[in-house]
């Protein structure tokens, strides 16, 4: 469908809905890595445009960890260090992300004290 727009009607690829955000972001957003390779295929698209939150698409790839989306991004023309509205990086993001969801199991009574195939426990990844 979406290459048929882009193909046979010509609709632009690179265009803003109300929170200005692009095709690109949605597709990002939901994992439909087909359809971001094929937009970011296309010459008019921005990679680095930004929403009215300062958020480029690499901060949809981070935030929803769209790993695929981010390796395919990183190939291209993007500014790896472009910052959002909270002045925070893609890379400040991931670890706040990630910190978050951490906190929230430790807060629900998470075991700890699980060790994995090696012996390790939580602690011993936390200081790596």
């Amino acid at each position: 469908m979406v290459q048929l727009l882009l193909e046979r009607y010509r609709v632009d690829p690179d265009s803003k809905n109300t929170d200005n955000r692009t095709p690109l972001s949605h597709a990002i957003e939901n994992g439909y890595t087909v359809l971001v390779r094929l937009l970011i295929t296309q010459n008019s698209v921005d990679l680095n445009f930004k929403n009215k939150k300062d958020r480029i698409p690499l901060f949809w790839a981070v935030k929803n960890e769209q790993n695929e989306a981010v390796k395919l991004l990183l190939r291209e023309r993007i500014d790896i260090h472009a910052i959002n509205f909270f002045k925070q990086t893609a890379l400040y993001k991931i670890i706040l992300i990630k910190r978050k969801m951490a906190i929230l199991l430790l807060e629900n009574k998470f075991d700890i004290t699980v060790k994995n195939k090696n012996g390790s426990i939580t602690l011993h990844l936390a200081v790596l």
